[in-house]
């Protein structure tokens, strides 16, 4: 490791700090959750980093040296981790999972509703391009720290076993919605990633309306569509018209993949769910998976 890092810490990367008695200790609790970790054997204290990257690491300090851990990562999901290591509890960030026999980087959400949620897209700002192709889409693209999506294999795998999934809306006016899915399933690519989303609840449907419904029953059934690979019932490529990648149909009652918009512009080719804000861009979206019970 970079011994440049040594006796430095980023108050952005920490994301705990317990006490130990030893580094073979620090390394047993801390090791396994952590892109890196430091040890102070005089202060006898274990700290736990999302990141060791020497730009991260701005902060002098005496006594600390930092490790990258040495580890099989053998957690399946955050949720794993959750129930593995209870002092994660209410501590977001960056870690790393199993996702068929590869290591990936995650973000975990470990505090909303129990915490557990594994992070499958997250928009921020617009810092990040999703207009991209299917072999983007497949393998999943960007930072998880701040905008990513963590890739269509990914999801496929970690919904061989039924997922519940939880959308989270932020507006550009700050205003929270939600929508809560029982039922959250991905094909694998053979079937273009078809989607099986069912059992909606919370507070992003439309209830004005004759249906009570939500922005995602309308993409039940349908296959994934990027730029490059239509697969939806449009004439035309819904990817394209949407600048997106989606369910699309024909096309869209949601987009949550496409063009950031910096305001609350209208357009349906902006991040939008259609049944809480019409055709109106959002400021922030995520989605997160976990075991359902």
């Amino acid at each position: 490791m970079d011994a440049s890092i040594d006796n430095k810490v980023s108050n952005i990367s920490l994301m705990a700090i317990y006490h130990s008695e030893s580094l073979t200790e620090c390394s047993a609790m801390c090791g396994e959750l952590s892109a890196c970790f430091g040890f102070n054997p005089q202060l006898k204290k274990c700290r736990i980093h999302q990141s060791c990257d020497p730009a991260d690491m701005t902060i002098n300090e005496t006594g600390w040296r930092n490790f990258y851990p040495d580890v099989r990562y053998v957690y399946n999901s955050c949720m794993e981790i959750l129930q593995s290591h209870p002092v994660v509890k209410e501590k977001d960030g960056v870690y790393s999972i199993n996702v068929n026999d590869e290591k990936k980087k995650v973000y975990c959400d470990m505090t909303t509703n129990g915490g557990g949620w594994t992070v499958i897209q997250k928009r921020q700002d617009g810092s990040t391009d999703f207009y991209k192709n299917w072999a983007d889409y497949k393998r999943g693209f960007g930072d998880p720290s701040s905008n990513y999506w963590i890739g269509n294999d990914a999801i496929y795998y970690l919904t061989k076993t039924n997922q519940e999934l939880r959308v989270e809306l932020l507006s550009f006016d700050d205003e929270k919605a939600y929508a809560l899915y029982s039922t959250f399933k991905v094909g694998d690519e053979s079937s273009k990633y078809r989607l099986t989303v069912s059992g909606y609840s919370g507070t992003a449907g439309d209830r004005d309306r004759d249906r009570d419904r939500d922005s995602l029953a309308e993409h039940n059934g349908h296959k994934f569509t990027t730029r490059d690979q239509d697969n939806d019932l449009n004439s035309g490529n819904c990817a394209v018209d949407r600048h997106g990648a989606w369910w699309y149909y024909s096309c869209t009652a949601s987009n949550l993949n496409g063009r950031y918009a910096g305001s609350a512009l209208s357009d349906d080719k902006y991040l939008t769910w259609n049944r809480w804000k019409f055709i109106t861009a959002l400021k922030r979206t995520k989605m997160l998976i976990r075991p359902e019970n």
